[in-house]
């Protein structure tokens, strides 16, 4: 993982950052045995950024995706 930042930073790469949940995988049913984890990544460089081009990515729920019912579904 260490040479992977270190390309990044070679690159002149930065994270863009995220809205919504902080991971992006979810694996097992009870809470004590569950697994979260971020796998989805943006980078890109300071010209990129500067021009405005990229807001931080969102991490919600996708529109008419299958998931976790809320309380309040039907």
């Amino acid at each position: 993982m260490s040479e992977f930042q270190t390309t990044l930073e070679d690159c002149g790469l930065s994270d863009l950052g995220f809205n919504g949940r902080w991971y992006t995988w979810e694996r097992g049913r009870f809470s004590s045995t569950n697994i979260w984890e971020k796998l989805d990544r943006g980078v890109a460089n300071l010209e990129w950024l500067i021009g405005g081009a990229f807001d931080p990515l969102n991490f919600g729920p996708l529109p008419g995706s299958i998931g976790h019912k809320g309380k309040n579904s039907g």
